[in-house]
Order: C-alpha cells, then structure tokens, then sequence
C-alpha cells in the first residue's frame, strides 16, 4: 500500500508540473504575439514620419530604429496590463471553460 501512496505523489507533482509548463508555454505565446503586433504598430508609425532633414539616414540608422523598434515591442508586451496579459486570460479561461462561450 506503501509503495502505490508513494507512486501517486509525484504524479500530482508531474500533472502540476506539466499544467506549469502548459501555463507558461501560453504566456510565453502570448507576449511574442503582442510583442509582433506591437513592432508591426511602431514599425508603421514609423514610417509616417517625414523622411529627410539635415542628415540623411543611413543604412545602420534604419536596423538600429528597425532593432529599437523590435526592444520597444518586447517591452510594451511584457508590461503589465498589456495586450500579451489580456490574451492570455481570455486564452486561459476558455480552455478551462471551452463549452461557456457556446450558444445552447
């Protein structure tokens, strides 16, 4: 009886485990898709802005905005109450409740 107590224990710990890594894997998703959406965002406003003045762009000028950009969005999505947060409550609640958004 021992032996099938002591069994069980770590396959709680592993399902725990593996819910962790599931959670995880889903924030993780979430913040590079804000994170895409919001490069796309700043990358487009970006190029609103009136090209010229005094000294003309270079080449390195243009994947150092476009890699700020990329920093810019990363952070945004990981900041609290961003779209990446949002996504993944609405993402974790319907998985836990799939049937609740389905009309009867």
């Amino acid at each position: 009886m021992a032996i099938i107590g002591s069994s069980i224990h770590p396959v709680h710990q592993q399902i725990d485990q593996g819910q962790q890594s599931n959670e995880q894997a889903l924030r993780e998703a979430c913040e590079e898709f804000a994170a895409v959406f919001w490069e796309q965002v700043l990358s487009g406003l970006r190029r609103t802005v009136p090209k010229g003045g005094l000294f003309p762009d270079s080449a390195g000028e243009e994947t150092f905005k476009s890699m700020l950009d990329t920093e810019y969005a990363r952070a945004i999505a990981r900041s609290e109450g961003s779209l990446a947060e949002v996504l993944f409550r609405q993402l974790a609640n319907s998985k836990q409740n799939p049937n609740q958004d389905k009309d009867t």
